[in-house]
């Protein structure tokens, strides 16, 4: 994560989504780009709101997160993709698969 001070933004490195998104095992977790964010299951996309400022919960404790919003929240990669590990309701975190984009 990168603070751009002249700008006011925030770089995310990735957008882990471990206490963030819900989803079922054997789903993933797209996101594209700065604002869209998708689960995927079976093939099926459905288009989710996330708020980016959770992305940076980890950060609470910092001078700027209590000022900062989602318009100055900006991904350093244009696609992300992870994976929910596990079977059934035995699913474990997500996992990282890799900054591309699932077939569309």
């Amino acid at each position: 994560m990168k603070y751009i001070s002249t700008t006011f933004q925030v770089e995310i490195d990735n957008c882990d989504p471990n206490g963030v998104v819900e989803g079922p095992a054997g789903s993933y977790f797209y996101r594209r780009g700065n604002s869209e964010f998708y689960i995927i299951t079976d093939n099926k996309y459905q288009r989710i709101d996330v708020s980016k400022r959770s992305f940076l919960s980890q950060y609470q404790g910092d001078i700027w997160y209590a000022t900062i919003t989602d318009d100055f929240i900006i991904f350093s990669e244009h696609d992300e993709l992870w994976y929910k590990a596990g079977q059934g309701g035995n699913s474990i975190d997500w996992v990282f698969v890799g900054y591309k984009s699932p077939l569309m």
